[in-house]
């Protein structure tokens, strides 16, 4: 054998051996390509099924939400203004008392009172008070003087 003869076998088999090496590192790349995409694809269905979750709570809520609205609402139109509530009592045929209108009973063994009850005006609205607070307070001292004065008609 000549010595380029040797030299040409000893590349052939320097290179099998490096393509040996490069074709294990391909395998390996490749293989840690597809252990990426694998964490990747369960990273993305694992938000995937937490997005789920949380759209079946977030719409759990909402209808909670609007059953709660639906009965607030209801109880905004079954309050009215003290105008309407009058007007209502009037057409009832309900009035307004006065001294000469009011008849009290007497109940045997009951204590005596030293004379009508009178009632004292509601505190004064503060300036500072909400409308809501103030319309509920007219309210009240309205309806406490109304029901005051329907004592004796049996209520």
């Amino acid at each position: 054998m000549t010595n380029s003869e040797s030299w040409l076998s000893h590349g052939f088999r320097r290179a099998s051996g490096l393509l040996e090496k490069q074709a294990a590192l391909g395998w390996a790349v490749i293989v840690a390509l597809l252990a990426l995409l694998g964490v990747v694809y369960l990273a993305r269905g694992s938000q995937m099924v937490m997005t789920g979750y949380r759209t079946r709570e977030l719409t759990g809520e909402l209808r909670a939400l609007q059953e709660e609205n639906i009965v607030l609402e209801a109880q905004i139109t079954g309050v009215r203004s003290m105008d309407e509530l009058q007007d209502k009592a009037r057409a009832m045929g309900f009035a307004l008392a006065g001294p000469g209108d009011i008849e009290y009973l007497i109940v045997d063994d009951y204590p005596a009172a030293s004379g009508p009850v009178k009632t004292a005006p509601g505190p004064p609205i503060p300036e500072t008070a909400t409308w809501l607070a103030s319309w509920w307070a007219g309210l009240m001292r309205g309806f406490g003087g109304w029901t005051h004065s329907m004592a004796g008609e049996g209520f």
